[in-house]
C-alpha cells in the first residue's frame, strides 16, 4: 500500500475550467442539416405508412369477423416486422 499526502492551489472551478468550458460548448448544437431534415421526414412517412397499414389490416381482419385478440397481436407482429425490416 502506498500512503502520502499532498497539497494543492485550485486556480480556477465551474465554468471557468477546461471541462466547464468543454460543457458550455456541448449546449449548442449546429444547425440540422438538408440531409437529417430529408432523413427525419423519410423516417415520419415510413412511421404514418406503418400505422396506416396496421389500422386497416386490423379493420380488414375484424370485418371479416376474426377473433379479435388473433387480430391485434398480427397487427402488432405486422408493425414490429415493417419497423425491423426498414431501420436494417
Amino acid at each position: 500500500m502506498i500512503s502520502g499526502s499532498a497539497s494543492a492551489v485550485v486556480v480556477t472551478t465551474g465554468l471557468n475550467t477546461e471541462f466547464g468550458k468543454i460543457a458550455e460548448h456541448l449546449k449548442f448544437r449546429p444547425p440540422e442539416t438538408e440531409f437529417e431534415h430529408g432523413v427525419k421526414q423519410f423516417g415520419y412517412f415510413l412511421m404514418i405508412v406503418t400505422l396506416v397499414l396496421v389500422m386497416a389490416i386490423l379493420a380488414i381482419n375484424i370485418y371479416f369477423k376474426r377473433s379479435l385478440l388473433d387480430s391485434v397481436l398480427f397487427s402488432l407482429a405486422l408493425a414490429v416486422g415493417l419497423t425491423r425490416n426498414c431501420c436494417l
